[in-house]
């Protein structure tokens, strides 16, 4: 299926929030995961779907000085 991530078009196989960041190699740990604009809570993850056209956005944390 064809969606939209952090503006970039991709193919993905997943239609799960959580497959897809599995399959981004992605850990849900520090991430921000935003589904048409709406922020996904992360114990929604697993139930919630993507489909064709959908846009993402990905933000991770990453610690530093």
């Amino acid at each position: 299926m064809l969606v939209f991530i952090n503006g970039f078009e991709k193919n993905i196989n997943s239609n799960r929030v959580l497959e897809l960041l599995n399959e981004l190699n992605i850990s849900q740990q520090n991430v921000v995961f935003e589904l048409n604009g709406d922020i996904i809570p992360k114990d929604r993850f697993a139930e919630t779907t993507i489909n064709d056209d959908d846009k993402i956005e990905i933000v991770r944390f990453v610690g530093g000085g």
